[in-house]
Protein backbone atom coordinates (compact mmCIF):
# COMPACT_ATOMS: atom_id res chain seq x y z
CA UNK A 1 0.00 0.00 0.00
CA UNK A 2 2.77 2.45 0.94
CA UNK A 3 3.98 2.54 -2.88
CA UNK A 4 0.64 2.90 -4.11
CA UNK A 5 0.27 6.34 -1.42
CA UNK A 6 3.21 7.63 -2.45
CA UNK A 7 2.58 7.63 -5.91
CA UNK A 8 -0.72 9.29 -5.07
CA UNK A 9 0.84 11.82 -3.29
CA UNK A 10 3.58 12.43 -6.21
CA UNK A 11 0.61 13.18 -8.29
CA UNK A 12 -1.41 15.28 -5.40
CA UNK A 13 1.90 17.20 -5.68
CA UNK A 14 2.07 17.97 -9.43
CA UNK A 15 -1.41 18.39 -9.91
CA UNK A 16 -1.28 21.29 -7.42
CA UNK A 17 2.07 22.90 -8.29
CA UNK A 18 0.43 22.50 -12.03
CA UNK A 19 -2.83 24.70 -10.68
CA UNK A 20 -0.22 27.01 -9.17
CA UNK A 21 1.11 27.81 -12.42
CA UNK A 22 -2.13 28.16 -13.67
CA UNK A 23 -2.83 31.08 -11.05
CA UNK A 24 0.38 32.17 -11.49
CA UNK A 25 -0.73 32.74 -15.08
CA UNK A 26 -4.02 34.61 -14.45
CA UNK A 27 -2.24 36.95 -12.11
CA UNK A 28 -0.14 37.79 -15.56
CA UNK A 29 -3.19 38.72 -17.45
CA UNK A 30 -5.00 41.07 -15.10
CA UNK A 31 -4.46 44.53 -15.45
CA UNK A 32 -3.98 45.06 -11.11
CA UNK A 33 -0.82 42.41 -12.00
CA UNK A 34 0.13 44.85 -14.95
CA UNK A 35 -0.32 47.94 -12.95
CA UNK A 36 1.34 46.85 -9.35
CA UNK A 37 4.44 46.02 -11.52
CA UNK A 38 4.94 48.56 -14.49
CA UNK A 39 8.40 49.67 -15.47
CA UNK A 40 9.16 52.61 -13.32
CA UNK A 41 10.24 55.36 -16.22
CA UNK A 42 11.37 58.23 -13.03
CA UNK A 43 14.03 56.28 -10.42
CA UNK A 44 15.28 57.91 -7.49
CA UNK A 45 18.10 59.92 -7.57
CA UNK A 46 19.49 57.59 -4.12
CA UNK A 47 22.39 56.07 -5.69
CA UNK A 48 21.79 52.67 -4.00
CA UNK A 49 18.07 52.94 -5.40
CA UNK A 50 19.30 53.93 -8.59
CA UNK A 51 22.21 50.38 -8.92
CA UNK A 52 19.04 48.30 -7.55
CA UNK A 53 17.18 49.23 -10.80
CA UNK A 54 19.73 49.33 -13.35
CA UNK A 55 20.63 46.00 -12.13
CA UNK A 56 17.00 44.61 -11.92
CA UNK A 57 16.27 46.18 -15.61
CA UNK A 58 18.93 44.71 -17.16
CA UNK A 59 17.62 41.36 -15.69
CA UNK A 60 14.37 41.84 -17.30
CA UNK A 61 15.60 43.42 -20.74
CA UNK A 62 18.09 39.68 -20.86
CA UNK A 63 14.98 37.69 -20.00
CA UNK A 64 13.07 39.79 -22.69
CA UNK A 65 15.18 39.18 -25.20
CA UNK A 66 15.53 35.65 -24.47
CA UNK A 67 11.78 34.92 -25.09
CA UNK A 68 11.98 37.52 -28.14
CA UNK A 69 14.36 35.31 -29.65
CA UNK A 70 12.40 31.71 -28.79
CA UNK A 71 9.70 33.25 -30.45
CA UNK A 72 11.43 34.12 -33.99
CA UNK A 73 12.37 30.49 -33.36
CA UNK A 74 9.30 29.14 -33.25
CA UNK A 75 9.54 27.88 -30.12
CA UNK A 76 6.38 29.13 -28.70
CA UNK A 77 6.04 27.57 -25.24
CA UNK A 78 9.74 28.66 -24.40
CA UNK A 79 8.95 32.38 -25.50
CA UNK A 80 5.85 32.25 -23.32
CA UNK A 81 7.91 30.98 -20.33
CA UNK A 82 10.49 33.21 -20.78
CA UNK A 83 8.00 36.31 -21.17
CA UNK A 84 6.20 35.14 -17.71
CA UNK A 85 9.68 35.25 -16.21
CA UNK A 86 10.23 38.47 -17.11
CA UNK A 87 7.11 40.24 -16.53
CA UNK A 88 8.40 38.78 -12.47
CA UNK A 89 10.72 41.68 -13.09
CA UNK A 90 8.93 44.09 -14.91
CA UNK A 91 5.92 44.72 -16.97
CA UNK A 92 5.26 47.59 -19.78
CA UNK A 93 2.79 47.43 -22.78
CA UNK A 94 5.57 45.85 -25.08
CA UNK A 95 6.54 43.17 -23.32
CA UNK A 96 2.34 42.44 -23.16
CA UNK A 97 1.99 42.70 -26.92
CA UNK A 98 4.92 39.83 -27.67
CA UNK A 99 3.48 37.81 -24.80
CA UNK A 100 0.27 38.02 -26.53
CA UNK A 101 2.00 37.07 -29.84
CA UNK A 102 3.53 33.97 -27.97
CA UNK A 103 -0.17 33.23 -26.68
CA UNK A 104 -2.00 33.62 -29.83
CA UNK A 105 0.92 31.01 -31.32
CA UNK A 106 0.37 28.43 -29.07
CA UNK A 107 -3.66 28.37 -29.41
CA UNK A 108 -3.94 29.89 -26.14
CA UNK A 109 -6.13 32.72 -28.05
CA UNK A 110 -8.51 33.80 -25.20
CA UNK A 111 -5.73 34.69 -22.91
CA UNK A 112 -3.62 35.87 -26.05
CA UNK A 113 -6.85 38.40 -26.05
CA UNK A 114 -6.46 39.34 -22.65
CA UNK A 115 -2.84 40.32 -23.38
CA UNK A 116 -3.38 42.58 -26.28
CA UNK A 117 -6.13 44.18 -24.22
CA UNK A 118 -3.65 44.89 -20.97
CA UNK A 119 -1.01 46.33 -23.95
CA UNK A 120 -3.56 48.45 -25.23
CA UNK A 121 -4.24 49.98 -21.78
CA UNK A 122 -0.59 50.44 -20.94
CA UNK A 123 -0.69 52.29 -24.25
CA UNK A 124 1.03 50.30 -26.38
CA UNK A 125 2.38 52.28 -29.28
CA UNK A 126 1.75 50.84 -32.83
CA UNK A 127 -1.72 50.30 -32.67
CA UNK A 128 -1.83 49.30 -36.33
CA UNK A 129 -0.63 45.74 -35.23
CA UNK A 130 -1.98 46.20 -32.22
CA UNK A 131 -5.56 46.33 -33.51
CA UNK A 132 -4.58 43.79 -36.66
CA UNK A 133 -3.32 40.98 -34.39
CA UNK A 134 -6.30 41.54 -32.05
CA UNK A 135 -8.87 40.92 -35.08
CA UNK A 136 -6.63 37.67 -36.10
CA UNK A 137 -7.40 36.43 -32.89
CA UNK A 138 -11.31 37.15 -32.76
CA UNK A 139 -11.15 35.36 -36.41
CA UNK A 140 -9.48 32.46 -34.85
CA UNK A 141 -11.86 32.36 -32.20
CA UNK A 142 -14.80 32.65 -34.76
CA UNK A 143 -16.02 35.91 -32.94
CA UNK A 144 -16.67 37.71 -36.41
CA UNK A 145 -17.68 40.85 -34.96
CA UNK A 146 -15.22 41.58 -32.71
CA UNK A 147 -12.45 40.56 -36.04
CA UNK A 148 -14.50 43.13 -38.31
CA UNK A 149 -14.37 45.68 -35.45
CA UNK A 150 -10.42 45.64 -34.49
CA UNK A 151 -9.88 45.26 -38.37
CA UNK A 152 -11.52 48.14 -38.91
CA UNK A 153 -9.76 49.92 -36.27
CA UNK A 154 -5.98 48.74 -37.88
CA UNK A 155 -7.50 49.91 -40.96
CA UNK A 156 -8.61 53.69 -39.76
CA UNK A 157 -4.77 53.75 -37.34
CA UNK A 158 -3.12 52.69 -40.78
CA UNK A 159 -2.64 49.60 -41.86
CA UNK A 160 -2.31 49.19 -45.27
CA UNK A 161 -0.99 45.47 -46.30
CA UNK A 162 -3.94 44.37 -47.81
CA UNK A 163 -1.93 41.78 -50.06
CA UNK A 164 -0.97 40.08 -46.44
CA UNK A 165 -4.34 40.65 -45.37
CA UNK A 166 -5.36 38.42 -48.33
CA UNK A 167 -3.34 35.37 -47.77
CA UNK A 168 -3.59 35.47 -43.91
CA UNK A 169 -4.58 32.07 -42.70
CA UNK A 170 -5.57 33.48 -39.15
CA UNK A 171 -8.85 35.30 -41.31
CA UNK A 172 -9.96 32.09 -42.44
CA UNK A 173 -13.00 32.00 -40.35
CA UNK A 174 -13.85 35.48 -41.63
CA UNK A 175 -12.83 35.03 -45.09
CA UNK A 176 -15.52 31.47 -44.97
CA UNK A 177 -18.46 34.14 -44.53
CA UNK A 178 -20.98 34.89 -47.23
CA UNK A 179 -20.47 38.85 -47.01
CA UNK A 180 -16.78 39.07 -46.47
CA UNK A 181 -16.41 40.70 -49.70
CA UNK A 182 -18.46 43.33 -49.11
CA UNK A 183 -17.04 43.26 -45.70
CA UNK A 184 -13.56 43.48 -47.25
CA UNK A 185 -14.81 46.11 -49.73
CA UNK A 186 -16.07 48.55 -46.72
CA UNK A 187 -13.56 48.28 -44.62
CA UNK A 188 -10.42 48.82 -47.07
CA UNK A 189 -12.32 51.55 -49.61
CA UNK A 190 -11.91 54.38 -47.33
CA UNK A 191 -8.70 55.16 -49.15
CA UNK A 192 -10.67 55.89 -52.47
CA UNK A 193 -13.33 58.17 -50.40
CA UNK A 194 -14.54 61.14 -52.64
CA UNK A 195 -15.31 64.00 -50.86
CA UNK A 196 -17.75 65.31 -53.04
CA UNK A 197 -20.86 64.07 -55.13
CA UNK A 198 -19.03 65.32 -58.39
CA UNK A 199 -16.18 63.62 -57.65
CA UNK A 200 -17.86 60.57 -57.26
CA UNK A 201 -20.27 60.78 -60.23
CA UNK A 202 -16.91 61.26 -62.59
CA UNK A 203 -15.51 58.17 -60.93
CA UNK A 204 -17.87 55.78 -59.94
CA UNK A 205 -15.35 53.35 -59.04
CA UNK A 206 -14.72 55.36 -56.15
CA UNK A 207 -16.24 55.33 -53.47
CA UNK A 208 -18.60 58.07 -51.53
CA UNK A 209 -20.46 58.28 -48.11
CA UNK A 210 -23.91 60.04 -47.60
CA UNK A 211 -25.98 61.92 -44.69
CA UNK A 212 -29.68 62.75 -44.94
CA UNK A 213 -31.46 64.02 -41.48
CA UNK A 214 -34.93 65.38 -41.02
CA UNK A 215 -37.28 66.23 -38.43
CA UNK A 216 -41.03 66.24 -38.12
CA UNK A 217 -42.90 68.87 -35.34
CA UNK A 218 -46.12 67.74 -34.37
CA UNK A 219 -49.27 69.81 -33.33
CA UNK A 220 -48.98 68.76 -30.02
CA UNK A 221 -44.66 70.19 -29.99
CA UNK A 222 -43.34 66.85 -30.26
CA UNK A 223 -41.27 66.24 -32.89
CA UNK A 224 -39.82 62.84 -34.52
CA UNK A 225 -36.24 62.68 -36.47
CA UNK A 226 -35.20 60.14 -39.33
CA UNK A 227 -31.17 60.19 -40.08
CA UNK A 228 -30.26 57.84 -42.71
CA UNK A 229 -26.69 57.32 -43.58
CA UNK A 230 -25.29 55.76 -46.78
CA UNK A 231 -22.22 54.27 -48.59
CA UNK A 232 -21.35 53.12 -51.71
CA UNK A 233 -18.67 51.46 -53.48
CA UNK A 234 -18.04 48.88 -56.73
CA UNK A 235 -21.32 48.69 -56.96
CA UNK A 236 -22.64 47.66 -53.41
CA UNK A 237 -24.56 50.07 -50.84
CA UNK A 238 -24.58 50.12 -46.57
CA UNK A 239 -27.47 51.94 -45.80
CA UNK A 240 -28.47 52.47 -41.72
CA UNK A 241 -31.02 54.33 -40.39
CA UNK A 242 -31.97 55.55 -37.26
CA UNK A 243 -35.38 56.90 -36.37
CA UNK A 244 -36.19 58.76 -32.57
CA UNK A 245 -40.78 58.74 -32.73
CA UNK A 246 -42.12 61.77 -30.67
CA UNK A 247 -42.18 59.50 -27.64
CA UNK A 248 -38.62 59.20 -28.19
CA UNK A 249 -38.55 55.62 -28.75
CA UNK A 250 -35.41 54.41 -31.17
CA UNK A 251 -35.15 52.11 -34.11
CA UNK A 252 -32.17 51.34 -36.79
CA UNK A 253 -32.98 49.61 -39.75
CA UNK A 254 -29.63 48.18 -41.23
CA UNK A 255 -29.49 46.66 -44.53
CA UNK A 256 -27.44 46.15 -47.34
CA UNK A 257 -27.75 46.13 -51.59
CA UNK A 258 -26.34 47.77 -55.00
CA UNK A 259 -26.57 50.69 -57.43
CA UNK A 260 -25.54 51.49 -60.46
CA UNK A 261 -24.59 54.77 -61.40
CA UNK A 262 -26.09 55.91 -65.03
CA UNK A 263 -24.90 59.77 -65.88
CA UNK A 264 -25.99 61.63 -63.03
CA UNK A 265 -28.63 59.33 -61.63
CA UNK A 266 -27.87 56.46 -59.12
CA UNK A 267 -30.25 53.92 -58.63
CA UNK A 268 -30.53 52.17 -55.53
CA UNK A 269 -31.76 48.47 -55.12
CA UNK A 270 -32.03 47.72 -51.15
CA UNK A 271 -32.46 44.23 -49.48
CA UNK A 272 -35.08 44.00 -46.78
CA UNK A 273 -34.22 46.03 -43.68
CA UNK A 274 -33.15 44.38 -40.53
CA UNK A 275 -34.88 46.10 -37.54
CA UNK A 276 -33.73 46.69 -33.82
CA UNK A 277 -34.54 48.16 -30.96
CA UNK A 278 -38.01 48.77 -32.37
CA UNK A 279 -40.55 47.06 -30.41
CA UNK A 280 -43.48 48.76 -32.33
CA UNK A 281 -42.44 46.77 -35.68
CA UNK A 282 -44.72 43.97 -36.18
CA UNK A 283 -43.79 40.91 -39.29
CA UNK A 284 -40.47 43.15 -39.72
CA UNK A 285 -39.66 40.00 -41.91
CA UNK A 286 -42.03 40.65 -44.13
CA UNK A 287 -41.33 43.82 -45.55
CA UNK A 288 -40.33 44.29 -49.14
CA UNK A 289 -36.96 45.51 -50.58
CA UNK A 290 -37.04 49.30 -51.57
CA UNK A 291 -35.77 51.30 -54.53
CA UNK A 292 -34.89 54.81 -55.00
CA UNK A 293 -33.01 57.06 -56.89
CA UNK A 294 -30.67 60.09 -55.86
CA UNK A 295 -30.28 62.86 -59.07
CA UNK A 296 -26.84 64.60 -58.89
CA UNK A 297 -27.50 68.42 -58.93
CA UNK A 298 -24.58 70.50 -59.26
CA UNK A 299 -25.97 73.70 -58.07
CA UNK A 300 -26.47 71.97 -54.51
CA UNK A 301 -22.46 69.81 -54.96
CA UNK A 302 -25.30 67.18 -53.48
CA UNK A 303 -28.13 64.69 -54.57
CA UNK A 304 -31.62 64.87 -54.63
CA UNK A 305 -33.75 61.62 -53.27
CA UNK A 306 -36.43 61.07 -56.07
CA UNK A 307 -39.80 59.56 -55.73
CA UNK A 308 -39.56 56.18 -53.67
CA UNK A 309 -40.67 52.90 -54.98
CA UNK A 310 -41.93 51.07 -52.14
CA UNK A 311 -43.89 47.67 -53.37
CA UNK A 312 -46.69 47.35 -50.75
CA UNK A 313 -45.87 49.03 -47.35
CA UNK A 314 -46.29 53.10 -47.30
CA UNK A 315 -44.17 53.07 -44.46
CA UNK A 316 -40.95 54.61 -45.81
CA UNK A 317 -42.82 56.91 -47.98
CA UNK A 318 -40.17 60.02 -47.67
CA UNK A 319 -42.19 63.39 -46.67
CA UNK A 320 -41.03 65.81 -49.48
CA UNK A 321 -41.71 68.59 -46.92
CA UNK A 322 -38.71 68.06 -44.39
CA UNK A 323 -35.88 69.52 -45.49
CA UNK A 324 -32.87 67.34 -44.79
CA UNK A 325 -29.18 68.98 -44.62
CA UNK A 326 -26.02 68.66 -43.56
CA UNK A 327 -24.65 71.44 -41.14
CA UNK A 328 -20.66 70.61 -42.67
CA UNK A 329 -21.61 71.64 -46.56
CA UNK A 330 -23.92 74.44 -46.02
CA UNK A 331 -27.21 73.63 -47.20
CA UNK A 332 -28.78 76.85 -47.07
CA UNK A 333 -29.48 76.87 -50.82
CA UNK A 334 -31.62 73.26 -50.24
CA UNK A 335 -33.48 75.02 -47.30
CA UNK A 336 -34.68 78.48 -49.14
CA UNK A 337 -35.06 76.73 -52.73
CA UNK A 338 -35.30 72.93 -52.03
CA UNK A 339 -38.43 72.67 -49.48
CA UNK A 340 -40.41 70.39 -50.99
CA UNK A 341 -37.21 67.59 -51.80
CA UNK A 342 -35.47 65.42 -50.36
CA UNK A 343 -31.20 66.31 -50.33
CA UNK A 344 -28.48 64.10 -49.76
CA UNK A 345 -25.19 66.40 -48.71
CA UNK A 346 -21.84 64.58 -48.21
CA UNK A 347 -20.10 64.10 -44.92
Amino acid sequence: MKPILIILLLFATGFCKDSTIQTVRKNYLSIEYAEKNLKPKEIESNIETKNRFMEKNSLYEKKFNEALEFYKSKRYLESVAKFEDAMNDFTEAEVYYHYAKSLKSIGSFKDSISAFEIAEKLAFENKIYLYYNMAATYSLLSDLPKSVYYLKLAITNGFQQFKHLEIDSDFSNLKKQKQWNSIYVNLVSDQLLSKTPADFIANPNRKIKLKRFSKNIFLDTKENSVSTEIELFNGIIFFTETSIDKENRESITKTQGVYEVVKDRIKINLLPFNFKNDASIQNAESLNALSFELLFRKELDGFLLLDLTDYESKDFLVNKKDCSFNKEVGCETCRKEYVQKGYFCTY
